[in-house]
């Protein structure tokens, strides 16, 4: 493999190639390495020195400014949709909101507040893993590892069992709209609107009532 032969929009790549190899070239002979799509295109970072810097560095790498979502082949409209929650969603925020909007959500994830649901929890893991067990083979991602979250954080919310699969389809919706996988009858811009409904999802009072009137405040500072 050379360096004019990577095509890391090439899904074939990562499903049966050696996308190993491709990051080591692409740290040796191009950390800094622009992938063209389309008319335009996007910069992949690949060593860890220069990831730390542009992750520490929010002014000049901005998850709202579309550091995190690719809109290569959208038109102004799909690219205007797409763009409705930055700055907004945690995953397209910067500090300091992304800091005091993660302060709020990791009080309830840490190990001492999650202790009095580790029995359930493991119940709900055996119950997933009991799931596909007789199937002999699974996506473990999609069928195991997003799952067991998607779970746990739904069971916080008070979203009946018989919801999860539709929470974690319409997650999937909201931040993949360019997947046909979970475009509403393939069209991107028929699925981005339902970013609003995971949006208006009604948190419990305890993960973010609490604080909501601090990030409100500081955001007029």
């Amino acid at each position: 493999m050379e360096l004019k032969d990577i095509d890391l929009n090439n899904i074939d790549l990562f499903v049966n190639g050696d996308p190993h190899t491709a990051w080591k070239i692409l740290r040796e002979q191009a950390p800094v390495h622009w992938n063209h799509k389309d008319n335009t295109g996007y910069w992949s970072i690949t060593r860890h020195q220069d990831a730390l810097y542009v992750y520490r560095n929010p002014l000049t790498f901005s998850s709202e400014r579309g550091g995190v979502a690719l809109n290569y082949g959208l038109t102004d409209e799909e690219a205007m949709a797409q763009q409705a929650g930055f700055g907004q969603m945690l995953i397209v925020t910067d500090p300091p909101r992304h800091t005091r909007m993660r302060q709020i959500i990791n009080k309830r994830f840490t190990k001492a507040a999650m202790a009095p649901q580790d029995p359930h929890i493991r119940a709900i893991a055996t119950e997933i893993l009991d799931s596909v067990t007789p199937r002999a083979q699974c996506d473990f991602v999609v069928d195991v590892a997003a799952k067991l979250p998607t779970a746990v954080i739904c069971e916080m919310m008070g979203i009946p069992k018989g919801d999860w699969d539709l929470m974690f389809t319409l997650a999937n919706m909201s931040i993949g709209s360019q997947d046909p996988e979970y475009q509403i009858d393939g069209d991107a811009l028929a699925t981005v609107p339902i970013r609003p409904l995971i949006e208006a999802a009604d948190l419990p009072e305890s993960i973010v009532e609490t604080e909501a009137a601090g990030i409100r405040k500081g955001n007029r500072r």
